[in-house]
């Protein structure tokens, strides 16, 4: 159990999937959500005489369901493997998280819906505008916006995220706004040194393997900034696996209708009032 907590101490705000032979196993609190969320077996492994640690573990071969349920649910989940063949190992197997997966960051058989993006959608502001930046990590779709304060909310309900990214230090009343439009949506907390401007430009660049932006468009500092905690915080979830990210793009809707948020409910556009889930819709485009 040394190892586990050594790892788990390292990912405290994920549930940890802790590969045991063919299972996941979860111990602690993580658990007992498991048992809740997914209707898993909850048990128990001894820990001396008096101490018993609550287990529950879900089989290898039909992780991808449970994972899905999980992060569907709004959970952060690590995935924690055996790195080294065990009939090698002269002591512990070896283990080490390989990946770490997100509501917005779902790649697993059973999390996708087919007919629409899964964004993580990061989110600054100066006061006056907003900066929001938004990634499909399947899709490969990467593309900023510099919104007024004014319509940030009927744009971003436009995006439909399934993860918020903001700094730590977000104002309080804005992230309370967050949490009031969006209530089932996971909000992740990031250092606010990720979101400098210079910082993320350097990033972006590295990643892009070039030397200016500027082939890209014109960006603003803080659509560069969101961008580049974006990049950076999926690098960290996905170990560095977002090469089919080749392009950075800026959304542009200044020739478009934007419709507020309480019409797009009466009109039935995307969720069906009576029966509460999606409806399928005609767009019509008037030129």
């Amino acid at each position: 159990m040394d190892q586990y907590y050594t790892i788990k101490s390292k990912y405290p705000d994920s549930i940890l999937f802790f590969r045991l032979g063919d299972f996941y196993e979860m111990f602690d609190e993580d658990a007992k959500i498991a048992s809740e969320v997914l209707g898993i077996t909850l048990t128990s492994r001894s820990q001396g005489l008096e101490k018993k640690t609550p287990l529950a573990g879900v089989p290898y071969h039909s992780a991808e369901r449970y994972l899905a349920k999980l992060l569907r649910a709004g959970f952060k989940v690590a995935i924690c493997e055996q790195v080294e063949d065990p009939k090698l190992a002269k002591k512990l197997v070896k283990r080490e998280v390989v990946e770490v997966m997100t509501p917005g960051t779902i790649t697993v058989e059973g999390g996708i819906q087919e007919d629409r993006n899964q964004y993580l959608v990061s989110l600054d502001t100066d006061g006056e505008w907003f900066y929001v930046c938004a990634i499909d990590v399947l899709a490969g779709e990467f593309f900023t916006q510099k919104v007024h304060k004014k319509r940030v909310w009927d744009e971003v309900r436009i995006i439909q995220p399934d993860e918020f990214l903001i700094r730590d230090d977000f104002p309080e009343l804005l992230l309370q706004e967050i949490k009031k439009r969006f209530p089932q949506i996971r909000i992740s907390l990031f250092e606010p040194w990720h979101f400098s401007t210079q910082t993320a430009r350097k990033r972006l660049m590295e990643h892009f393997q070039i030397t200016t932006l500027d082939g890209f468009g014109e960006f603003s500092d803080g659509e560069i900034a969101v961008a580049g905690a974006v990049l950076e915080y999926m690098k960290q979830l996905k170990k560095g696996g977002l090469h089919h990210i080749r392009a950075l793009h800026r959304n542009r809707r200044e020739n478009v209708m934007i419709l507020d948020e309480a019409t797009v409910r009466n009109l039935e556009l995307i969720y069906s009032i009576a029966e509460g889930k999606k409806t399928k819709y005609i767009v019509l485009v008037i030129g």
